[in-house]
C-alpha cells in the first residue's frame, strides 16, 4: 500500500493531543479526517462519538485505514462531577467505535493512560495488572479490556503519561496550568513534591502514533495489544515549575514544595511504564521536558 494514500480519522481532533496527530500525521503523507465535538475548527467535522449511526455513516464515506481514538474525558476531577457521561464517553463510546472498526476492517488505536496503575508498584510493564484507584483510570482501565475483548484482541492500546505541549490556553494541560502558580508571585502556594510523573510532550506521542500504526499496517497479526509510552524524566510538579522557573529565568521563592497527597480524586504515587514492546519495534521518541517548555510555553510567559 503506498504510504502516501493511507487514511487516518481521528476522534477527539480538536483536543490537545488530538491536534498534534493530525498534524503529525499529515507530515507524513497521510490522509486525515478529524471527529471534533467541542471547539470545532476548519478541517475538523462535527462527530459525537456517542452517536454511533454517525460514526458509521462517516468511516463508510471516509475509508479510513486507521482510526485512533483520542477522545476522552481526561481530567479525573471532572470525570467525578458527571460519572455517567464520562463512562459513557470514555468506555462504552471506545467499545463500540472498536467493534465498528474491527467488522470493517480498520485498524484501531486507542489512547489510554498511566492512570490505570494505583502507582504502588512502579515501573509498570505492559502485561502488568491494573489496579485504578480513581474514576478516571477506572474508566481508561475498563475501556482497555473491552476494547481487546471486542476486537479479539487486534487492536493497539497506547498508555501514555500526563501530556503537555502546543497549547492553546493555560491550562489546557496539567503541567501548563502550573503557569499561574509561577506567575503569581504575589502569593505564596504549596506544589505537590508527592506525586510522581513521566510528562511527555504531545509530538513525542504523535510520533510513536505513526509509527505504530505504520507497523500494524506492515505486520497486523504482530502488531497489536497494549502499548506505553512515557518521557525518560521523572518530575513532580513542584520539579516541572521548577524547570519552568529556570528556563524562563522566573523568580519561584514564592512557590513551596507539597509532601503531602494531592487532594481532590486520589492519584497514583508513581506510574513510570515500561516501553519495552515499543522499543523492540524501534519505535520512540522523546524531547527534554526543558526544551519542550521553552518552545511552547514561551508564549504565555509575561
Amino acid at each position: 500500500m503506498n504510504a502516501a494514500k493511507r487514511r487516518v480519522v481521528i476522534t477527539g481532533a480538536s483536543g490537545l493531543l488530538g491536534r498534534t496527530v493530525i498534524k503529525e500525521f499529515n507530515c507524513n503523507g497521510w490522509e486525515t479526517l478529524g471527529f471534533a465535538f467541542s471547539r470545532i475548527k476548519p478541517g475538523l467535522i462535527n462527530v459525537d462519538i456517542n452517536d454511533t449511526s454517525e460514526v458509521s455513516k462517516q468511516l463508510s464515506a471516509f475509508k479510513p485505514d486507521v482510526l485512533i481514538n483520542c477522545a476522552a474525558q481526561r481530567f479525573p476531577d471532572k470525570f467525578d462531577e458527571n460519572v455517567e457521561q464520562s463512562y459513557n464517553l470514555n468506555v462504552k463510546a471506545a467499545e463500540t467505535i472498536a467493534k465498528l472498526c474491527h467488522t470493517s476492517g480498520i485498524h484501531f488505536l486507542q489512547i489510554s493512560t498511566d492512570y490505570v496503575f494505583s502507582g504502588n508498584k512502579a515501573p509498570y510493564s505492559e502485561s502488568d495488572e491494573t489496579d485504578a484507584i480513581n474514576n478516571y483510570g477506572k474508566s481508561k482501565a475498563d475501556a482497555e479490556k473491552s476494547i481487546v475483548n471486542v476486537t479479539h484482541g487486534k487492536a493497539c492500546v497506547l498508555r501514555v503519561p500526563v501530556l503537555y505541549g502546543d497549547e492553546e490556553y493555560v491550562g489546557e494541560s496539567a503541567v501548563s496550568a502550573l503557569i499561574k502558580d509561577l506567575l503569581n508571585t504575589n502569593t505564596e502556594k504549596l506544589v505537590s513534591d508527592y506525586e510522581l510523573r513521566n510528562p511527555s510532550c504531545v509530538d513525542d506521542i504523535a510520533s510513536i502514533c505513526v509509527q505504530l500504526m505504520n507497523a500494524k499496517i506492515n505486520d497486523p497479526d504482530n502488531v497489536s495489544g497494549i502499548y506505553q509510552w512515557c518521557g525518560n524524566e521523572t518530575l513532580t510538579k513542584y520539579a516541572m515549575i521548577q524547570t519552568m522557573a529556570k528556563v524562563f529565568n522566573k523568580n519561584a521563592d514564592h512557590i513551596k514544595p507539597d509532601p503531602n497527597p494531592s487532594k481532590g480524586s486520589p492519584r497514583p504515587f508513581n506510574t513510570q511504564m515500561l516501553r519495552s514492546r515499543l522499543q523492540s519495534l524501534g519505535i520512540e521518541k522523546h524531547t527534554e521536558f526543558a526544551k519542550a517548555v521553552e518552545k511552547y510555553f514561551k508564549k504565555f510567559i509575561v
